[in-house]
C-alpha cells in the first residue's frame, strides 16, 4: 500500500453496512466511517455517492475538515478528476500543513498533471509539422500543375479563403482544433508563396 493509500479498496458489502449504520444513527463516527469506506469502495457508485455527501456537508461539518477534503481529493483522484483533486488536497493542506498523507498524495497528482501537460505539448508540436509539411506539399502540387497566371489566380483565391477562415475561427469555440486548422492554411500558403517566386525567379 502506498503512502497515501490509493491502493485500499473497500469492499461493497463493507460500504452497504457503513451505510445502514449510518441511516440509523447519524453520528460523526458513522459519517466519518462510511466516507471513508466509500471513497475506497470497488463500486464507482459508492465514490460518487461518498462525494456528493462531502459536497453537501464539507462547510458544516464539524469534524475534521483537513480529513475531509483528504477523503475528496481521493474520491476525485479516483473517478479521473485530477485537477480537482489537487485543490481539494491544497484545501486539505491549507488547514493542516502537516497531513503527510495529504502531501504525498498531491505531489503523485502534481506528477500526473504534469505528464498531461508535456503529452500535450508533444501533441501540439506534431500538429504543427504535420501542418508545415502539408504546407510544403500544397506549394509544390501547385508549381508542378499550374502555370504561373494560373498560380498567381489561385494564390489570391487562397489569400480570400485564408480571410475567411479566420472569421470563421472567431465564431467557434474550439480553439484548439481552429487554431491547427488555421496554421495548417496558412503554412500552405507559405509554401505556394515561396515556390510560386522560385518559379518566377527561375523562368525569368
Amino acid at each position: 500500500m502506498t503512502s497515501h493509500g490509493l491502493n485500499l479498496v473497500c469492499k461493497a458489502a463493507q460500504v452497504e453496512e457503513y451505510l445502514k449504520e449510518l441511516e440509523e444513527c447519524k453520528t460523526e463516527e458513522n459519517y466519518a466511517r462510511f466516507i471513508h469506506a466509500a471513497i475506497h469502495s470497488e463500486r464507482d457508485s459508492h465514490v460518487h455517492q461518498a462525494l456528493e455527501m462531502i459536497g453537501a456537508n464539507i462547510n458544516s461539518y464539524e469534524g475534521n475538515n483537513s480529513e475531509l477534503y483528504y477523503q475528496l481529493g481521493i474520491g476525485l483522484y479516483r473517478i479521473g478528476d485530477v485537477k480537482g483533486a489537487k485543490k481539494a488536497l491544497e484545501d486539505c493542506l491549507k488547514i493542516d500543513q502537516t497531513f503527510w498523507e495529504a502531501r504525498s498524495l498531491l505531489e503523485n497528482v502534481e506528477l500526473v498533471l504534469g505528464r498531461d501537460e508535456a503529452k500535450a505539448t508533444r501533441s501540439k508540436s506534431l500538429k504543427h509539422v504535420a501542418a508545415a509539411c502539408g504546407g510544403l506539399v500544397v506549394g509544390v502540387a501547385f508549381t508542378m500543375f499550374f502555370s504561373w497566371e494560373q498560380l498567381n489566380e489561385i494564390f489570391g483565391g487562397i489569400k480570400k479563403a485564408g480571410e475567411l477562415g479566420e472569421s470563421i475561427e472567431k465564431m467557434t469555440t474550439d480553439g484548439t482544433k481552429a487554431g491547427v486548422g488555421k496554421a495548417s492554411f496558412l503554412m500552405g500558403i507559405v509554401g505556394a508563396a515561396v515556390l510560386i517566386g522560385l518559379k518566377k525567379s527561375s523562368s525569368g
